[in-house]
């Protein structure tokens, strides 16, 4: 059983998800559309001048629609938010769609307490009527009812983007509801693999273009909430994060509760605590934010703070101080179809001679390495387990198993494997009578005896190797102890975690690791597993003694390339040739095969993010700790 669908599944949604967090913000997007306000003014003149009969148009548009000005109903207050019709209750009347990308509403959403909607776009004056039909957000679970259900079947001519048969168009997903500073906001966010006819027709904000389809929409209307709810102080709580807004960059957010049960994900046989949420107050809360203990930066989903009055739309983990303050904000990773990640479960797994058991899932050894047989399994963490394999009496083949990838991705031969700390890139492992780290650096070497066992010394500072000599007819054993000179690339393994199981929390870790100041890190011979998975891959193979050379970017708006150079006199790098430009979004890479000199570069990665710039020239960056990765900073090269 091979992981290449898994992989590349993975690699899609990674890439699908970042496009879609970079282009809700409205990052690179204008619009030339024309006021809200005077297209529904059109559009309410010609309603309600026009006869039964006289517009034949008006069959399919409702009179009825109240400006935002009107009089609200009071019974909003007293809906029922634990059923679907106290939702639907609440839900009742018109609502605004909001394009955050252009600051500018595009249509309005009519709801009526059975369920009935119509919605006019106000760029072609168009309505279409259907319904909506709320549901529980897990269909054999009860307590959240958190999930919609939406269908367009009485379409005008030209409503929809290409001739639908039966004219119907349908969408799916979840939703939420809140009010505060007096608006009530209604969300709603497709939960499919890609857009559907509602997305690329009916609430499309740039009719006709593929640049720009938002998979999740924002509703507002006048609320009969003038502020909104009291936040939280001293504690720590989930929150859906529904708006920044405010010179001080204050967020507002509502408090929810939710439910969890065990879960999988069918592509990488994951056991996971799955979750959903339900409001626990409707109002939201106004936050201030510590800004000095909240980087935006260090969230995956961060660029959606990036810009004044942006919905950044998160459902977190929130911290506040005694005065109601945030001191921390966790993301809660997404799973799939809406539901959310709560975390792994345990593990089960076993073995049978060449097969591995995952989860119910098998997978033989064979197609991974030469090992002949299984020898026992051990997990390091939630995300690891070692299966080592048998490959002769003095060598051991030891595979890597990673849960978030749901497979093998790397692995070493030698004996006595060690690592410490659940990390699993403290691992030592002895090959003869060598000591090797897990990038195969050299950390020492027994010169008398044969070494067969290692263990760390109590401080962690060094490693000690048990051996064994024979001297004629006489036997013993001695130990040596060698230092450890420590890790320097813990950013580059913190960047393959995420890789491998692309989320928030292995983001935060990756961008904790990195520092502020650095546009990205360069990689020279990482494992395999991550120049296995870089989002661009310009390498070129069969180049002998080249060697992969990878930049991964910590920020949007990227840019990279490969560009011939020299030094100057003056130790100053200077560019004689450019490459190609490629744009990256944070957390992408990209992969060049390069020979990487030991005296004067010739070459070097040039980057820019931020109206800042570097230059990285391609050299080896090696001492006396075996280091793989270097940070790129502006003004401070190789």
């Amino acid at each position: 059983m091979t992981g290449d669908k898994r992989i590349i599944r993975l690699l899609i949604a990674v890439l699908t998800l970042s496009a879609v967090l970079f282009l809700m913000c409205g990052c690179g997007k204008s619009s030339k559309r024309s006021s809200i306000e005077d297209k529904l003014d059109k559009f309410k003149s010609k309603t309600s001048s026009a006869g039964d009969g006289e517009d034949p148009d008006n069959d399919s548009k409702d009179n009825s629609k109240k400006d935002s000005d009107d009089e609200i109903s009071e019974d909003r207050k007293e809906a029922d938010y634990s059923s679907a019709d106290g939702i639907l209750s609440y839900m009742a009347g018109d609502w605004y769609i909001y394009d955050p990308t252009a600051d500018e509403d595009y249509g309005v959403l009519s709801v009526e307490t059975d369920g009935s909607v119509s919605f006019t776009r106000s760029y072609d004056d168009k309505t279409a009527k259907g319904d909506i039909r709320l549901d529980y957000s897990n269909d054999d679970k009860a307590g959240v009812i958190s999930s919609f259900e939406l269908e367009f079947s009485d379409m005008p001519d030209g409503f929809a983007a290409y001739d639908i048969a039966g004219g119907s168009i349908t969408d799916s997903g979840n939703f939420y509801i809140t009010s505060f500073d007096g608006e009530d906001y209604l969300y709603l966010r497709e939960n499919g693999n890609g857009e559907s006819e509602i997305a690329f027709s009916a609430f499309n904000p740039d009719p006709g273009s593929f640049d720009y389809i938002p998979m999740e929409w924002i509703f507002h209307r006048k609320s009969t909430e003038d502020k909104g709810d009291d936040p939280v102080k001293n504690d720590t709580f989930d929150g859906f994060i529904w708006k920044q807004t405010g010179d001080d960059q204050g967020l507002w957010i509502q408090p929810v509760a939710g439910y969890t049960w065990d879960a999988y994900t069918d592509y990488t046989n994951r056991h996971y605590l799955a979750g959903a949420f339900a409001p626990e107050d409707f109002p939201s809360a106004y936050y201030t934010v510590d800004l000095d203990e909240v980087e935006p930066s260090f969230l995956l989903s961060g660029e959606r703070f990036a810009l004044p009055e942006c919905f950044p739309l998160l459902m977190a983990r929130i911290t506040t101080d005694k005065k109601g303050v945030i001191t921390s904000i966790e993301e809660i990773d997404q799973s799939e179809y809406g539901i959310y990640d709560m975390g792994s479960l345990k593990s089960e797994y076993s073995y049978d001679g060449l097969i591995f058991t995952y989860n119910g899932a098998d997978y033989d050894i064979s197609e991974y390495g030469v090992a002949n047989a299984i020898m026992g399994c051990e997990e390091c963490g939630d995300d690891w387990i070692i299966v080592e394999g048998h490959v002769n009496p003095d060598v051991s083949q030891y595979f890597f198993f990673n849960t978030g990838r749901g497979d093998f991705v790397y692995d070493v031969s030698g004996t006595s494997l060690i690592w410490k700390d659940d990390d699993i890139y403290t691992s030592l492992y002895l090959f003869r009578n060598g000591i090797y780290d897990l990038m195969g650096s050299s950390i020492g070497y027994v010169q008398d005896g044969e070494a067969y066992d290692l263990e760390f010394s109590p401080d962690g500072y060094s490693v000690i190797t048990t051996c064994w000599k024979v001297e004629g007819e006489t036997e013993s054993t001695f130990t040596e102890e060698f230092p450890l000179l420590g890790n320097i690339d813990d950013a580059m393994y913190a960047y393959g975690n995420y890789l491998l199981s692309p989320c928030a929390g292995t983001w935060k870790a990756f961008r904790e690791a990195v520092p502020d100041s650095a546009l990205g890190i360069i990689m020279i011979d990482p494992p395999q597993f991550i120049s296995d998975n870089v989002y661009l891959d310009h390498g070129e193979e069969d180049r002998g003694i080249a060697e992969n050379v990878i930049f991964a970017a910590v920020k949007d708006n990227t840019t990279v390339s490969l560009d011939d150079g020299r030094f100057d006199g003056s130790f100053n790098w200077q560019t004689t040739g450019k490459g190609t430009e490629y744009s990256l979004y944070k957390g992408w890479s990209i992969r060049y095969t390069e020979i990487v000199p030991e005296g004067e570069p010739y070459k070097s990665i040039s980057v820019s993010a931020d109206g800042e710039v570097a230059d990285w020239p391609i050299a080896v960056i090696s001492g006396e700790v075996p280091q793989h990765s270097a940070y790129v900073q502006p003004n401070l090269n190789w």
